[in-house]
């Protein structure tokens, strides 16, 4: 069985969500940043859109509670 990847937020940038990434990764958290409303290949690379931050499902709870700050 296969485990899928789930969204924890959208931000309203690249740079933010790279900040996420970086938070959860230092708790061992292993996620992936990607570019939101039609991504790199419809307005080439712009870092000024909206990024998705996504997490395996099995550690989203954990995601969003670190990012919270519930933890």
């Amino acid at each position: 069985m296969s485990e899928g990847i789930a969204r924890v937020r959208i931000y309203p940038n690249e740079l933010e969500a790279r900040l996420a990434e970086g938070i959860l990764q230092d708790a061992g958290i292993r996620s992936v940043v990607r570019a939101e409303f039609g991504g790199y290949g419809m307005w080439g690379h712009n870092q000024f859109t909206a990024h998705g931050l996504w997490v395996m499902e099995t550690q989203l709870e954990d995601a969003r509670a670190l990012l919270e700050g519930d933890c």
